[in-house]
């Protein structure tokens, strides 16, 4: 309803050295975003909720508000764990 379409493509970027591979690797780990309550935490939240993760496990991950300006340099200074842009 706000431009996304099949050429929309939201990646989830880590350190080469990420030990992150997987939804369950996200548990207690900063996902770092543009904003919250908005389609980047719906798709984070609703990706976890699909690769099975309970309401309490989703809990523990910490959605991190971050200018995507910013997010690269926060991903690479430890900052967040994972970065998610569009």
């Amino acid at each position: 309803s706000y431009g996304a379409d099949a050429a929309e493509y939201t990646g989830y970027y880590v350190l080469q050295d990420s030990p992150i591979r997987s939804a369950r690797d996200l548990i207690g780990k900063k996902v770092g975003m543009n904003t919250l309550g908005a389609h980047h935490e719906f798709l984070t939240r609703e990706w976890l909720a699909q690769q099975g993760l309970t309401p309490a496990e989703i809990d523990t991950v910490q959605l991190t508000v971050v200018p995507p300006v910013n997010t690269e340099q926060a991903l690479r200074e430890g900052q967040i764990d994972v970065a998610t842009l569009n």
